[in-house]
């Protein structure tokens, strides 16, 4: 089980923490991958996981279990699509209002044909307004066998959000500021309305054709252009 992966227990001996304290390390590193550094793990990373070496087996072996069960889609399809959209969450408060970003595991065609249209479109009105947001994104990734990556970034839009927040009519100018992004590489969009998804409501989401744009540099974008506001 991932549980047990990271907190380890000898037989007569207290847990060992080694593995639980470098799982974020190798994680969020990709293992120290080097084009990542400065990115996503510096020199005090890499200090701190040597040091966790001499304690537990936590070398590339025990990173490729973490990170096989981190992108399990079937595992995250098991959450249900709540559990996917709380399982990495971060609120972003703009000066227009409440922006939900969710990371989920699985590309937004594999969630909309697992759970069906109307019952993801269901799931993503209940979330915007249980957290009181005005729009509501998803980056979704995929991993495959092959460690090919395919990413999505999804938007929703409820036309009749009741929340007193500018952001709830800045559907479009938010599609057009991340579509300005040349280098995000984005293509394929795809863009769901009432009739299909089952509320009063837009799905708009697109495949993210440079892997090197994740949530921390979408949340870049969105707050270093506030003209789109």
């Amino acid at each position: 089980m991932f549980e047990d992966d990271l907190v380890r227990t000898e037989a007569g001996q207290p847990p060992n923490l080694s593995y639980l304290l470098s799982a974020a390390v190798v994680l969020d590193s990709y293992f120290f991958k080097e084009e990542l550094r400065a990115k996503k793990w510096t020199d005090e990373d890499s200090v701190a996981h040597e040091w966790l070496m001499q304690f537990a087996d936590v070398g590339k072996p025990y990173w490729a279990v973490l990170n096989h069960a981190k992108f399990d889609v079937q595992a995250g399809l098991q959450l249900g699509l709540n559990g996917l959209f709380i399982r990495d969450y971060k609120c972003y408060d703009l000066p227009c209002g409440l922006m939900g970003v969710a990371v989920s595991t699985g590309v937004i065609d594999t969630l909309l044909d697992h759970f069906g249209k109307e019952a993801f479109g269901a799931a993503c009105k209940e979330y915007l307004l249980k957290k009181n947001l005005g729009l509501f994104v998803i980056i979704a990734i995929q991993a495959g066998d092959d460690g090919s990556i395919e990413k999505n970034i999804m938007i929703f839009d409820l036309h009749d959000n009741p929340v007193d927040q500018l952001l709830k009519n800045k559907a479009e100018a938010l599609s057009q500021l991340i579509e300005g992004v040349e280098d995000m590489q984005l293509s394929n969009k795809r863009v769901l309305g009432p009739d299909q998804i089952g509320v009063n409501g837009t799905l708009t989401y697109y495949a993210i054709g440079n892997n090197r744009y994740s949530r921390k540099a979408y949340e870049a974008i969105v707050k270093g252009n506030v003209e789109w506001q």
